[in-house]
């Protein structure tokens, strides 16, 4: 709760919570490679999440991959790691120790994050943009000039709500860049999804 000097009710459910990602997802503790998540980004008091990947059932049948309309997710800040960043280093593992600047003050408390539970109202590809990327695995080269960088921004999940949080924090997904501007990888976002089955009655 907000306050601990207000009553508030918790409502208990049961069902199914699974982390959207390619395959299942693996123990990558050791940092030998990099998760296969599927990872978003949003701007705060936005209803609109971009996805790393498309994850539409009109293109991708098997779970825990697949979002249609009506599915339930959670949107968890989970101070999931976004690699070690720093210039010159070799493949920096995304989810390592570096977290995510969305929730490196653990006294800056994201609330609507993890205990909401959104309803999917659209699931859509965008046209491409001048800063669009289909391709996460390939880094470019932005040395000297920003404006060439590019983003995960034209598979889209819109929401039943607006996020209450900031979630633009972005990531090198694919672990394929170096940290370096001669090898510049960070298309995607670094909040996981969570897709919830609710019990069958």
């Amino acid at each position: 709760t907000r306050d601990e000097a207000v009553e508030s009710y918790l409502y208990t459910s049961s069902g199914v919570a699974q982390i959207l990602s390619e395959t299942a997802v693996a123990d990558n503790s050791l940092s030998g490679s990099s998760s296969s998540r599927i990872v978003a980004s949003f701007n705060k008091w936005d209803n609109k999440i971009y996805v790393s990947q498309d994850i539409s059932c009109e293109n991708n049948s098997v779970s825990p991959r697949c979002i249609n309309k009506g599915d339930k997710l959670f949107v968890i800040d989970g101070c999931w790691g976004e690699g070690d960043g720093s210039a010159g280093t070799v493949s920096p593992f995304f989810g390592g120790p570096t977290v995510s600047s969305t929730c490196a003050d653990s006294a800056a408390v994201n609330y609507g994050t993890g205990n909401v539970i959104y309803s999917v109202k659209k699931v859509s590809k965008l046209d491409l943009a001048a800063d669009s990327v289909i391709d996460i695995t390939m880094p470019i080269d932005v040395t000297g000039d920003p404006t060439l960088k590019r983003f995960s921004n034209i598979y889209v999940i819109e929401v039943d709500k607006n996020l209450q949080w900031d979630g633009s924090a972005r990531g090198d997904a694919a672990n394929v860049g170096d940290g370096t501007d001669a090898n510049w990888a960070d298309y995607s976002g670094l909040v996981q999804l969570v897709h919830f089955t609710p019990p069958q009655e």
